[in-house]
């Protein structure tokens, strides 16, 4: 007879969901021992991105490419932080000369 652990399996993600609701609110912070760099480069830009919400601003731009991304964008976290442009208002980045990202479409 075929038997699955549904109980653990709602426990694992209710856990899941409670650490990513306390790391988007700032309650909590990311780290891992032993993680590599792909792991502290995605806990840092939660961190920054939080700030930059804080301070007012909605979209970051990257100075190598020119282009701009929602906040919340996957491609986001990519603008590092020495080639990361901040705009608080999408025409502030059109005018500035980016252009939009076709992922998040700010």
């Amino acid at each position: 007879m075929y038997s699955h652990k549904s109980g653990v399996c709602t426990k694992r993600l209710i856990a899941l969901f409670v650490t990513v609701v306390f790391l988007l609110s700032g309650a909590a912070v990311f780290a891992q021992q032993g993680g590599g760099a792909k792991q502290d480069l995605i806990a840092k830009w939660s961190q920054e991105r939080i700030r930059l919400k804080e301070q007012g601003y909605k979209y970051v731009g990257n100075t190598n490419s020119y282009k701009f991304h929602k906040i919340d964008c996957k491609w986001a976290k990519r603008c590092y932080k020495n080639c990361r442009a901040k705009f608080k208002t999408r025409e502030e980045a059109l005018e500035a000369g980016f252009v939009p990202c076709k992922v998040c479409k700010p």
